[in-house]
């Protein structure tokens, strides 16, 4: 990814999907989002990102709408600050089998819509998500689990 990209601090779409030679480290990704402050939607679908530290995305532009890392070989933890982004109404991390993670405990209200986390190492708590994703209309969790306590 050229680094010219990040100095398009006004971009408000980003869309590489399906560029399977693509391969992002660390590095370039800090860098190219660092000045896209702006950004509104992200579509990396099959970029592979495999060497990106998932912490790394405490970067991303607050202002993001749609984040779409499906995948993309993302793996170890995804950090909980993400589902706490203002606006995120649509997160897509499906097919990072070993992506895991958790979801804010307190004070979590989001406008998320859609969760699409399909393959990916999340367990899901159905109770909880009903209490706390009250606009949720998309909740896709195939080949996993669901967690339900009975009380």
């Amino acid at each position: 990814v050229p680094l010219e990209l990040s100095y398009l601090s006004n971009l408000v779409s980003l869309d590489l999907r399906l560029n399977s030679d693509l391969h992002l480290e660390t590095s370039s990704w800090n860098r190219i989002v660092a000045n896209l402050t702006n950004l509104r939607e992200l579509f990396l679908s099959h970029v592979n990102m495999s060497h990106v530290l998932p912490k790394s995305f405490m970067n991303l532009s607050t202002s993001l709408t749609s984040l779409d890392f499906s995948h993309t070989g993302l793996k170890e933890e995804f950090p909980e600050k993400i589902f706490n982004l203002p606006y995120l109404q649509e997160l897509d991390l499906s097919g990072n089998a070993y992506l895991n993670g958790s979801f804010p405990q307190y004070n979590w209200s989001s406008p998320l819509r859609v969760l699409n986390l399909s393959r990916s190492g999340f367990l899901i708590d159905l109770p909880y998500f009903t209490r706390k994703l009250k606009d949720l209309h998309v909740l896709m969790q195939f080949q996993r689990t669901f967690s339900y306590t009975i009380r």
